[in-house]
């Protein structure tokens, strides 16, 4: 038997290939004011929740910048999203 330093993933590699991929959805840009407020947001938050809070309110300001049909993400969007998603902010 070969060596391998993952024993482990011929055992489950039928499972991973069943799976099927996420589409990646087109990336929007973000405006250097939203970019801030969101940092600044994120600072305010306990530290133990800073990743988790990061991702959803960068996923919900992209949310509503698409839903308003933007080109990119705005510092509106982002204090719009904080407030839905009740995250503390400076704002």
């Amino acid at each position: 038997l070969p060596m391998t330093l993952f024993p482990y993933t011929t055992l489950f590699r039928s499972e991973l290939d069943e799976t099927v991929a996420t589409p990646a959805r087109a990336s929007l840009g973000w405006q250097e004011d939203a970019q801030a407020l969101l940092d600044q947001i994120i600072e305010q938050q306990p530290i133990l929740v800073r990743i988790s809070a990061a991702k959803r309110l960068r996923d919900a300001s992209e949310q509503a910048a698409r839903a308003d049909n933007a080109e990119s993400v705005s510092s509106m969007h982002v204090l719009d999203a904080s407030h839905e998603l009740h995250l503390r902010n400076a704002a």
